[in-house]
């Protein structure tokens, strides 16, 4: 069985607000740019 692929995220204009939620969840298999 083969690992699932990460998930690549872009974080853009309101999503840099600090409350947003791509801050308060951790996902080792997301990663956000």
């Amino acid at each position: 069985m083969t690992s699932p692929k990460p998930t690549l995220r872009l974080i853009l204009g309101d999503q840099l607000n600090a409350q947003h939620r791509w801050f308060t969840e951790v996902d080792d298999a997301t990663i956000y740019v």
